[in-house]
């Protein structure tokens, strides 16, 4: 057997075998379909499927190690999209995701190539970035770095802080709700865990002690307990 016309079959980091490589797509198909079937048990709904070609099948595009990779062991991220073929939502993960193509309008889709489609166009973001209002109106990598700090920020944590025993939390006094709401917002309930607070800001030159990195906030807010927080240790 010559172990250039086969691909390995992995199982979860345990091998299994080999499946002849013409026959590989047609059997990761296969195998997608009774994923996606709710009354087939044989593949889990959450199981990640990724074929890997050789670089001479993707135009000589160097890849990982060639083969056909099956991860159904727990604690891994997966995402919903929608499988064009069987037409249902289907699970997939980060490992996987990297060899397939999504597409967020049907009529994108390149035959024989695209089979998925993202089920919201929101859905091409990270939660973070669902909670940026407009970002359309910002330069691409502030909204990376919005990401970053949002994620970062001094909101509500948890709700049950009196009874918890976390090292250290940080909790904001007086969060307030946003003025503009997102729909990812609204569907994620966060007006529950509120993050922010809504402030009235002058980009301006005013004295010398608002250059570079430094402001100047109103004493009177500052004193009524503007972005006032609280550190538990």
């Amino acid at each position: 057997m010559c172990r250039f016309q086969y691909y390995p079959v992995m199982l979860d980091g345990r091998f299994l075998g080999y499946i002849p490589i013409k026959k590989a797509v047609s059997i990761e198909r296969q195998l997608r379909c009774i994923k996606t079937d709710v009354k087939d048990t044989r593949v889990p709904c959450v199981a990640e499927i990724a074929l890997i070609r050789r670089s001479l099948d993707m135009k000589n595009i160097q890849t990982q190690y060639p083969g056909l990779y099956i991860l159904t062991d727990p604690a891994r991220l997966i995402r919903p999209v929608r499988n064009l073929l069987t037409d249902s939502v289907e699970f997939i993960g980060t490992f996987e995701q990297v060899y397939l193509s999504i597409v967020i309008d049907p009529d994108e889709a390149e035959p024989g190539v695209t089979f998925h489609q993202e089920l919201h166009p929101s859905c091409l973001f990270s939660f973070a970035g669902n909670l940026i209002p407009f970002p359309d109106h910002n330069q691409s990598p502030r909204n990376v770095y919005q990401c970053q700090m949002g994620k970062q920020t001094m909101g509500t944590a948890v709700h049950a802080w009196h009874t918890r025993a976390d090292n250290k939390m940080y909790r904001l006094q007086f969060p307030q709700s946003p003025l503009l709401k997102l729909e990812a917002y609204e569907r994620y309930e966060m007006d529950e865990y509120p993050l922010g607070t809504n402030a009235c800001v002058a980009v301006i030159s005013y004295t010398g002690y608002d250059m570079e990195d430094a402001m100047v906030i109103n004493r009177a807010s500052f004193q009524r307990g503007f972005a006032h927080g609280t550190v538990i240790k």
